[in-house]
């Protein structure tokens, strides 16, 4: 959120907008739907720069020119946005476009199906409902994406016969698509990697960085495999560049357990160090690391039942609502102590837990995510931060300017407790110096 809101100030009341409504009801579904619907169903693209805190740069610059291209970079800024986990400012971004878009036009039509891509990946499923049927409603065309988008959500909400009926109409519409054994490898590949995270990790966690060698494939995404029977080279007790790339090294012919022998192991120790702002002297808050499945900042318990209680004062529910703690705060030591306790307390860590929120109050939203912690995790930890803590400003943009970075002060909520934490926190690259 911070990358944007130190220019987007106004975000902040867009963020205090419901984030949901009563479940969606559809229309049974037509016979067939055979329209492409090119314009509608596909990302919103306006800048291809992979990396994301350059998109982001040029993303600003298109929306304060204004001009044809500003809305769709405002799509483009809601989805990396919503994908690197500051969820809160892609909702906003969205509302924001779909407050003044036309309805019924295309733009429109089609932020509500990338916004419902985006709700589903975050694991809103009857948000995403909700923006797919805005996308389709009072059109006559018969998009093809819509029986299995449709059939896919509902049967995850339990739905079935409904989604047994949208199923139906996509094998009406296209069913060599669904019954073909030609497709069923790639339909099995689409399954498998259907829940990867894949996107900024380039190309992913589950198979990190040597998936962007061709010498790992013989054919076009198939792995090239070691015969069985041949045994892994040795490669000695150190492995050079020049043996690591070249043929015959271990980014070429592959084995079991060879692509993900890569990771870091365990997993829970490299996800205490997944976090956001790792050099504070240029954001406490951004880069941010990991998508929404391991937050970074959360609404606490605490805070949840002051937003709740209607016996509480407005301002102090709204306060309350808008806070947002550290998710590592129950980790605590030098780096090694915290990875050591993240592997031993990972399943009482924040899950998010969807909570019913206030139903008669548009600041507030009807639904609502907030860190449930397990036995292993002590309560202090558990809630959210002090008077003390709250009393420090939440924004970098907040603190006084004309102090030395290094003698500023770590604004509420950052993934830190001091610089001196994030100096010794370990990164897969360090670029340069730090600053003096």
């Amino acid at each position: 959120m911070p990358v944007f809101a130190r220019r987007r100030h106004a975000f902040v009341l867009a963020l205090l907008l419901p984030f949901a409504a009563p479940a969606q009801t559809l229309p049974r579904p037509a016979e067939f739907y055979f329209d492409r619907d090119d314009t509608v169903a596909a990302p919103i693209v306006v800048v291809t720069q992979s990396d994301d805190e350059k998109a982001i740069a040029l993303l600003l610059r298109q929306r304060d020119r204004g001009g044809r291209d500003a809305d769709k970079a405002t799509a483009q800024l809601a989805r990396i946005a919503m994908a690197s986990g500051r969820t809160d400012t892609g909702h906003a971004l969205y509302r924001e476009l779909l407050a003044r878009a036309t309805v019924g036009g295309s733009l429109r039509q089609s932020v509500a199906w990338n916004y419902g891509w985006d709700l589903y990946r975050a694991g809103d499923v009857e948000g995403a409902l909700r923006q797919w049927s805005d996308a389709l409603s009072g059109r006559l065309a018969k998009p093809a994406w819509a029986p299995p988008t449709f059939a896919l959500a509902l049967w995850k909400l339990d739905r079935k016969p409904e989604a047994v009926r949208w199923y139906a109409a996509a094998v009406r519409t296209e069913p060599q698509q669904w019954i073909d054994p030609a497709r069923l490898p790639a339909m099995l590949d689409r399954a498998a990697l259907d829940d990867c995270l894949a996107d900024a990790f380039h190309p992913g966690c589950e198979m990190t960085w040597p998936m962007r060698h061709l010498t790992l494939y013989d054919a076009p995404f198939r792995i090239r495999r070691r015969p069985a029977g041949t045994p892994e080279p040795d490669y000695g007790a150190t492995l050079d560049q020049a043996t690591a790339l070249s043929p015959g090294g271990p980014l070429y012919a592959q084995g079991p357990g060879d692509i993900n022998r890569w990771m870091g192991l365990p997993w829970q120790a490299d996800t205490a160090y997944c976090r956001a702002g790792y050099d504070p002297d240029y954001d406490p808050f951004a880069p941010t690391f990991w998508p929404a499945r391991v937050p970074n900042h959360v609404l606490t318990d605490d805070d949840y039942r002051i937003v709740v209680d209607p016996a509480q004062p407005r301002a102090r529910r709204i306060e309350a609502f808008v806070n947002r703690t550290s998710w590592n705060k129950p980790l605590h030591g030098r780096t090694a102590e915290q990875m050591l306790q993240m592997v031993r307390i990972f399943g009482s860590m924040g899950l998010l837990e969807v909570r019913d929120g206030v139903h008669d109050d548009p600041a507030f939203p009807t639904t609502m995510l907030v860190a449930s912690y397990g036995p292993d995790v002590a309560p202090a930890d558990a809630g959210s931060m002090s008077e003390a803590a709250r009393a420090q400003p939440m924004l970098k943009a907040a603190v006084a300017d004309d102090a030395h970075p290094k003698l500023r002060k770590l604004p509420r909520g950052a993934n830190f407790a001091s610089r001196e934490e994030a100096d010794a926190a370990p990164l897969p690259v360090r670029r340069g110096k730090p600053h003096d």
